[in-house]
């Protein structure tokens, strides 16, 4: 339960850092954010394929 609890976490600051990138604007910023999930999977919460 504890290692599901860090995973959410993570997933939910993944997704506040990606929304934050986003907002900018800015491709530049979000494009490697978006580009980092897949290398940092083993540490989030289930990704969504789309």
């Amino acid at each position: 339960m504890a290692l599901q609890v860090l995973r959410n976490s993570n997933g939910l600051s993944n997704m506040t850092g990606m929304t934050m990138a986003v907002v900018t604007g800015d491709e530049a910023i979000s494009t490697p954010m978006s580009n980092n999930q897949p290398a940092f999977a083993d540490c989030l919460s289930d990704l969504l394929k789309t």
